[in-house]
C-alpha cells in the first residue's frame, strides 16, 4: 500500500531504488522454477527423481507444478487425471522428507535450520506439507548437507535465505536426492528466529549450525471442510491471538474453504513425541472450537 507521504513523492525513484534486496534476484529464482532447474542438477550430478515433460507410460509418477510450493498441487498421475499449464511429471519416491533452510552470499553458506517434513494424513491431498519439526545430525549427516548446500547455491548464484527438500531412504542420509528449491524464506523461518534471533533481527549470518538443545516444530493447521469467520469464532481466535503459539490467524469475515490452513502452530518441548501429541489436541480444539470438522 502507497500511504500519506509516499503517495505525494511517488515520482521519486529513489524510493524504490536505493532499497537493498537481500535475496534472489529475478533470474536465480526463474530458473529453479523451470526445466533448466533439473537440466543444471543432470548437468552437476546431483542426485534426485527422475522427471519429464511427456506423461510417462510405465511406473508411479508425480503431478507436479513448478509454481507450486508447500506439497500444493501435487497428485497421483493416474488415467484421469488433468494436466494443466506448467506441470510436469517426477518419479514417486519414498523415503523420509526433510527441510534444509540455509543462507548464502558469495563469500559463504551457512546451515540455518535442518527439519524432518510430516505431510498431512487428514485432507485429500497426502502431500500437503503439514508440519516441520527440527530434527538433531551427525556430524557425517550435517557435512553431505553442507556439500549440497554449497553446489546448489554455486550452480544457482543463490543469495539470501533459501531453502531446499530432499528424500532419503536410508538413515544417514548416504542416498540424498533433491525434491525441490525454493528461493526464499520457508516455513521453518520462525523456527530458526526463536533458535538464533540474531540472524533475522542483525540480519547476522556468520552462525554454526548446531543441534538445538530443544525440539521446534511449526504446523499448519487445515480446515475440514468450508467455514465462515463469524462473530463467536472470531472471539476464539482472538483468544488464540494471545498466545505466541498461534500466527498467520484469520479475520472476521474469512472464509476457509476445505484442506486451506486456518492459521499455524508454533510448539517447543524437549521430547519429540510431546510435540506431537500437542499438534494433536490443539488441532482437534481448533476444528471443533470453529466447527470445521466434517
Amino acid at each position: 500500500l502507497i500511504g500519506s507521504g509516499y503517495a505525494e513523492i511517488i515520482q521519486d525513484e529513489s524510493i524504490i531504488s536505493n532499497r537493498k534486496n537481500k535475496g534472489n534476484d529475478l533470474s536465480s529464482f526463474t530458473s529453479t522454477k523451470s526445466s533448466r532447474f533439473f537440466y543444471n542438477l543432470k548437468k552437476n550430478k546431483i542426485d534426485h527423481p527422475k522427471w519429464s515433460l511427456e506423461k510417462p507410460k510405465v511406473g508411479t509418477w508425480l503431478v507436479k507444478n513448478f509454481r507450486s510450493f508447500g506439497g500444493k498441487d501435487v497428485r497421483i498421475l493416474g488415467t484421469k487425471t488433468k494436466i494443466s499449464k506448467n506441470d510436469f511429471f517426477q518419479k514417486f519416491e519414498t523415503g523420509e522428507s526433510i527441510s534444509v533452510q540455509f543462507f548464502s552470499d558469495e563469500k559463504k553458506t551457512k546451515i540455518l535450520s535442518i527439519l524432518d517434513q510430516i505431510q498431512s494424513k487428514d485432507t485429500k491431498n497426502p502431500f500437503l506439507i503439514e508440519t516441520i519439526l527440527t530434527r538433531k545430525v551427525n556430524d557425517f549427516e550435517l557435512r553431505k548437507m553442507q556439500r549440497i548446500v554449497k553446489k546448489i547455491s554455486k550452480i544457482f548464484r543463490l543469495r539470501g535465505v533459501n531453502n531446499i527438500d530432499l528424500i532419503s531412504k536410508k538413515n544417514n542420509f548416504s542416498d540424498l536426492k533433491l525434491l525441490e528449491l525454493n528461493a526464499r524464506p520457508g516455513l521453518s523461518t520462525n523456527i530458526i528466529h526463536k533458535t538464533n534471533k540474531k540472524v533475522f533481527d542483525d540480519y547476522n549470518f556468520d552462525v554454526k549450525f548446531k543441534n538445538p538443545t530443544f525440539f521446534f516444530s511449526t504446523t499448519i493447521i487445515y480446515s475440514k471442510k468450508k467455514v465462515l469467520i463469524d462473530k463467536k469464532k472470531i472471539s476464539f481466535i482472538k483468544k488464540l491471538s494471545k498466545s505466541k503459539n498461534f500466527s498467520e490467524l484469520p479475520s472476521l469475515q474469512d472464509q476457509i474453504n476445505l484442506d486451506e490452513p486456518i492459521c499455524l502452530l508454533h510448539l517447543k518441548s524437549k521430547k519429540r513425541e510431546i510435540i506431537k501429541k500437542k499438534i494433536s489436541r490443539l488441532a482437534k480444539r481448533i476444528h471443533t472450537s470453529l466447527s470445521c470438522e466434517r
